[in-house]
């Protein structure tokens, strides 16, 4: 253990506190790493191996969304814009429609109200015609755009692409690129689990999904899983689905800009516009000649980074990684993300040099972050004027997101704002705590191998910030 000066008394008492709890069966194996520091006194509380570099899961979203509010502002907005290329003669556009993608992770989202598809499309066709268009000749093109189409972040594992919280972002984003998959169970667990339909729907949904999952039992829950990666047609699913379920199974889209463009044709079709979609996303290089038409909003960054950090959302936290890249001027959106966020942080103060960055969202398990550039990074965010609304993204500890359990009933209810970060063998969780004696702590706590569930870590992490006066 690492502290600036002498310990005093009741750091001590943490340390022992903690190192006893380690010596449990569950945790003795276990990787660990704690840092706390008073922002009120601006004195370190405690250091556990806060140097230690430790795989932080979802806990690496504060890195993507506090680097995109200090670098985009949060008043930013993405903008898709519809553009009409050709001539209009007799309310026909000889030429076609080209889709300029912005990497908008949020496009047709059901996070927000303003982004459900069916205004999506209403507002578009309706603007469409008030052009004075009510035929496309040539179909719908996208326009080429510098996002790099290796979309799969590196590191990520075969075992989790193909589910929906591994939707890669494009940057043409859709629906969550989630797909939803209906099954009917079978009459007792082990029998087959015919897959009904999956939605938004292809010609050949169902049929490009090679269905091994079985009927589980009742009360088990969604334990279904799938393999499929971007661009890839065929998938396989496996797993169980319960006897007593009627929910849909959610799964990644392989190519978003399919569904996109199939559902563009049929609501211009239903909103009066003639128009022949091509079977596959063509892509144009941006025409010398063409008429801007309409342009799709987002909603503000504040409020998209609040769902990323509430609700742990993966695609949004990858959206804003790329983002990144290419608002900073880099030759791709993927694997120069890391480099802009270390460059930016470095410039102020917090050196991430040895921080393993491999995507956005903190899926990858060889990301590897240690607590004390966590909380480097939160003391710099508390200090800036947006502290407030920044710290708000976060999910409050007994009443919403991922912590609306956390600490209920207990002094912390109400007044620790944290990310929450998990996977197999990884339980994190880091934020800001202002406890009742008035004091205003940052923290990150990083347990890596325990052999303990996620809620049991959680409760001790509760019981260690407890005992901060």
């Amino acid at each position: 253990m690492l502290v600036c000066g002498a310990p005093t008394a009741a750091q001590n008492d943490l340390a022992q506190w903690w190192a006893k709890q380690m010596q449990q069966p569950a945790y003795r194996a276990a990787w660990d790493g704690l840092y706390i520091y008073d922002l009120s006194r601006e004195k370190e509380i405690l250091d556990v191996h806060g140097g230690r570099l430790l795989a932080p899961a979802s806990v690496m979203k504060l890195l993507t969304t506090a680097t995109a509010w200090q670098l985009l502002g949060s008043d930013f907005r993405y903008e898709t814009r519809i553009y009409a290329v050709g001539t209009v003669n007799a309310r026909v556009l000889n030429g076609y429609l080209m889709i300029a993608p912005s990497g908008d992770p949020t496009l047709g989202s059901r996070y927000f109200e303003e982004t459900a598809p069916g205004l999506f499309w209403q507002a578009m066709t309706e603007a469409i015609r008030q052009q004075g268009i009510d035929s496309v000749a040539q179909g719908v093109c996208l326009l080429e755009t510098d996002f790099d189409p290796n979309v799969t972040p590196d590191g990520w594992i075969w075992e989790d692409l193909g589910n929906y919280y591994a939707a890669p972002a494009f940057d043409l984003n859709w629906r969550d690129n989630t797909l939803y998959a209906y099954f009917s169970p079978g009459r007792a667990p082990g029998e087959p689990a015919l897959l009904r339909k999956v939605e938004p729907a292809l010609p050949f949904a169902v049929e490009a999904w090679t269905n091994q999952v079985t009927t589980g039992k009742a009360g088990s829950g969604d334990q279904v899983y799938a393999d499929r990666a971007a661009y890839q047609v065929q998938g396989f699913l496996r797993g169980t689905y319960p006897m007593d379920g009627t929910f849909p199974v959610k799964l990644m889209m392989h190519y978003p800009a399919v569904y996109f463009l199939q559902e563009m044709g049929e609501h211009l079709r239903a909103g009066g516009v003639r128009c022949s979609p091509l079977p596959e996303p063509c892509r144009v290089a941006l025409p010398k000649e063409s008429r801007l038409l309409w342009v799709h909003r987002s909603p503000r960054l504040e409020d998209i980074i609040r769902e990323t950090n509430r609700r742990s959302i993966n695609l949004f936290a990858e959206g804003l990684y790329k983002t990144l890249a290419l608002r900073m001027g880099a030759h791709t959106s993927h694997n120069d993300a890391a480099e802009v966020i270390k460059s930016f942080w470095r410039g102020q103060g917090v050196v991430l040099d040895q921080a393993r960055i491999l995507d956005g969202s903190g899926l990858s398990p060889a990301n590897a972050l240690t607590p004390r550039m966590i909380v480097a990074l939160l003391r710099v965010m508390a200090g800036m004027p947006h502290a407030a609304s920044f710290r708000n993204t976060l999910a409050q500890a007994g009443s919403s997101g991922t912590l609306r359990w956390f600490g209920r009933g207990t002094a912390l209810a109400g007044r620790v704002w944290a990310k929450t970060g998990s996977m197999r063998d990884v339980v994190s969780l880091a934020g800001y705590y202002h406890s009742a004696s008035g004091r205003h702590y940052a923290f990150a706590f990083m347990l890596n191998k325990a052999d303990a569930s996620y809620t049991e870590v959680m409760q001790l992490y509760a019981r260690l910030l407890l005992q901060l006066p």
